[in-house]
């Protein structure tokens, strides 16, 4: 069986997508949620729409994505998953 090298590209775009919504909800939400938010919300998916479609399009290759790590893919990935908190933190603030 061939091994072929998979890749982490569709998990990162997920991720970055995750952060974006992630923060995004942060940021709405930290005062409270009412009808002005909603400009907030328009305006920050529209500015960020390529990021949440590369992020969304693409999940049916997770699965081979994350089943064929490499060492430096988890290390990248899990160095990924920091970033987003402290992302999500400095929103919170």
């Amino acid at each position: 069986m061939e091994n072929k090298e998979v890749g982490i590209k569709e998990t990162s775009e997920l991720l970055k997508a995750i952060e974006v919504l992630g923060v995004l909800a942060i940021k709405v939400g930290k005062d409270g949620v009412d009808a002005t938010d909603a400009i907030t919300i328009v305006s920050e998916l529209g500015a960020n729409y390529r990021t949440l479609i590369d992020g969304f399009t693409g999940l049916s290759e997770l699965k081979a994505e994350l089943s064929n790590l490499e060492r430096e893919e988890v290390i990248e990935l899990i160095g990924r998953i920091y970033e987003i908190v402290a992302a999500g933190e400095a929103a919170a603030k």
